[in-house]
């Protein structure tokens, strides 16, 4: 059976209609795994276990969660906006 947060990932993407293909998971641990896997681009914190990272499409330079998110949001967001 497909982890929660995967599950949580196809709903949102469902109910936004959006294709899961265009949805980035960001996650650390084995419990984000098919979050990862499920996502269009799996992102790993810096710190992530390394079963985790070793399935990610990315690894972020930094754990703590503005960094992530300002990193995934130049790296991945803002190219497809200009």
């Amino acid at each position: 059976m497909e982890e929660v947060s995967a599950l949580s990932l196809r709903a949102l993407a469902k109910l936004l209609d959006i294709d899961i293909a265009d949805t980035i998971g960001c996650g650390d641990s084995a419990n984000d795994m098919a979050m990862l896997e499920a996502a269009g681009v799996g992102v790993v914190v810096s710190n992530a276990t390394p079963d985790a990272a070793a399935i990610a499409d990315y690894c972020a330079k930094s754990s703590c969660d503005d960094g992530v998110f300002a990193e995934v949001l130049e790296k991945f967001i803002e190219p497809q906006h200009k």
